[in-house]
């Protein structure tokens, strides 16, 4: 039987203005990794969501 490991869990923190909170975390000094069009990555050290 195969078992397969969690790599990872990440909360999902949803905005009105997609543009304004990314600013905003970036300002903060979360590094943003783009998703897609309408999903990003932000993170600072090993936290991420």
């Amino acid at each position: 039987m195969l078992q397969e490991q969690t790599k990872s869990i990440r909360a999902f923190v949803g905005a009105k203005d997609f543009d304004i909170s990314r600013t905003f975390y970036r300002d903060l000094g979360f590094e943003e990794i783009i998703i897609s069009d309408t999903m990003s990555l932000l993170r600072c050290s090993s936290m991420g969501f």
